[in-house]
């Protein structure tokens, strides 16, 4: 007895020597299996090889509208079992030696593709990434890459987008009989991925399917990834500048007609659509099942080339471009007949539709005098507002047929409405304002700043008022004294003073308005 069980102990202690890891065990179990000899890789495990696939991804390099296109960098991980590469039941390796690793030069991999890429549509494959190959027959294979994969992009809403992109994995070569593919129980993998400063990652959906290919069922996995876009470069550089521009389309209007700048701004303006339009067109694609909302926006402002060219469903930033535009062409074609209009001979009848559309219309629309705001209160003096009464269509039909085409244009019934009248225009203010200045003895450098004249052509208000007239004609003929009191009109009888006047007036060649006039006078006593 007491022989014995040293005997034991020894044995077991050869035994654990022998199944310790080392390089020639590894070796004979690689020859075993016939690994790289008798191992043949093109023929498959069974007959119906189970692969379970997952997909990890590392970052999302770019998602481009207009290519229609992602970019994702991750990789794959790939199970599946291979019988033939099973050593768990041989007591010589499978305690010491729990895995192996090989190629894909050396072990039979599934053929599979990424059916939608874009860039290399070819066979997954990566001889440096090594397979992991357990004791039970499983073998893991990661091979990575940069996926670019093509993508049905919505740009409806862009830029507050939402994008769905496929990564869609089928067989090649083997059909559904050979090959079913499963989807990992963690599909998506996201412990290595970095977030993106244009895309925020949302979620992900993962299903399988079958796609028929000549005439033979193929399995196929598709990764549905969606990303949400980060607005606020847009809104800050896009969307804002537009809203402002198309303020100040409408602002053409507040111009005077005679500033000779409205053509000019209303020009301006549109053109500064068109250069929106150029950006925002370079980020749509040329041809989508969608069109951006702000395209339409502002295609209605410039029909570009490098808008989609066919949809289904149109943006609506398109939408809103193209409205702006539209109304800022409008407002160009509505300056210009206004002007045309205030620069009309008033002589020239208005014609009878354009009185009606202006006093039914226009002067309604506009809180015109006594008509009625569209909100049904009237503009009265200093803010004051006052119930609406109804009113015939023919109250103000006498007044509204004297309109002219500066009425149309400018709505000047300032002077008429106050009780003056003649031809009136806003240079008689100034021209008034001048000569009442002149004969206040205001001085002439003073009133030439006040007008802005800045040379001598401020004289031309020198005028001489009526009352001056009146006064002068007075002393000539002796009504009245320049002292302002009454005196009896002279008389030859009573012994007063006899004499003659002459008046001789001459006209300035240079200006025929100037009349110059000399008086003399001759007095007997």
């Amino acid at each position: 007895m007491n022989v014995v069980i040293p005997f034991l102990l020894l044995t077991t202690a050869v035994k654990n020597v022998h199944t310790a890891y080392s390089y020639a065990l590894e070796d004979n179990l690689r020859t075993s299996l016939g690994i790289g000899t008798t191992y043949n890789l093109f023929v498959r495990p069974l007959s119906q090889v189970n692969v379970t696939v997952a997909l990890n991804i590392i970052t999302l390099n770019s998602l481009s509208i207009s290519d229609q296109a992602m970019s994702l960098a991750g990789y794959l991980t790939m199970f599946w079992d291979d019988q033939r590469l099973d050593w768990s039941q041989d007591a010589t390796y499978n305690t010491s030696i729990p895995a192996i690793y090989s190629n894909e030069e050396n072990i039979w991999r599934p053929a599979l593709i990424i059916e939608n890429s874009v860039s290399d549509i070819s066979i997954v494959s990566d001889a440096n990434v090594l397979m992991k190959i357990q004791s039970g027959g499983s073998v893991i294979w990661t091979p990575s890459g940069i996926y670019i994969t093509h993508c049905e992009t919505d740009v409806t809403y862009y830029p507050f987008d939402t994008q769905s992109c496929d990564v869609i994995i089928t067989t090649w070569g083997y059909t559904s009989i050979e090959i079913a593919l499963y989807v990992a129980q963690e599909a998506v993998r996201l412990e290595y991925y970095k977030e993106n400063g244009e895309w925020k990652y949302q979620g992900f959906s993962a299903y399988t399917t079958s796609n028929t290919r000549e005439g033979s069922s193929t399995p196929e996995i598709t990764f549905t990834l969606t990303f949400k876009r980060r607005p606020v470069f847009h809104v800050l550089n896009s969307l804002i500048p537009m809203v402002l521009l198309a303020f100040l389309s409408s602002m053409v209007f507040k111009l005077p007609p005679d500033s000779g700048e409205r053509i000019g701004y209303s020009l301006t303006v549109l053109l500064a659509y068109a250069v929106y339009l150029t950006i925002i067109s370079d980020n749509m694609p040329s041809s989508s099942s969608s069109t951006s909302v702000l395209s339409k926006y502002a295609y209605l402002t410039i029909i570009s080339d490098n808008m989609p060219s066919s949809s289904t469903s149109t943006s609506v930033l398109t939408i809103y471009l193209l409205f702006v535009l539209a109304l800022g062409v409008l407002s160009v074609i509505i300056t210009i007949y206004v002007l045309d209009c205030h620069h009309k001979d008033e002589q020239l009848p208005v014609p009878k539709w354009l009185i009606k559309m202006s006093t039914s219309c226009l002067a309604k629309f506009a809180c015109w005098k006594d008509n009625s705001c569209l909100c049904g209160r009237k503009v009265q003096p200093y803010g004051e507002a006052k119930e609406s009464v109804p009113e015939t269509t023919d109250k103000h039909s006498g007044e509204y047929d004297s309109l002219t085409w500066k009425d149309i244009s400018t709505v000047k019934r300032l002077c008429t409405s106050i009780g003056l009248t003649g031809k009136r225009t806003n240079h008689s203010l100034r021209a008034s304002a001048a000569t009442r200045l002149y004969n206040a003895g205001i001085e002439e450098q003073r009133l030439a700043e006040t007008t802005g004249h800045r040379s001598n052509a401020v004289r031309v208000y020198k005028r001489t008022s009526a009352d001056q007239q009146i006064e002068a004609s007075n002393i000539l003929y002796g009504l009245r004294p320049s002292d302002g009191s009454k005196k009896a009109k002279p008389s030859a009888a009573a012994g007063a003073p006899v004499g003659s006047a002459s008046v001789e007036c001459s006209t300035d060649e240079s200006d025929k308005k100037n009349v110059t006039c000399n008086f003399s006078f001759n007095f007997s006593l």
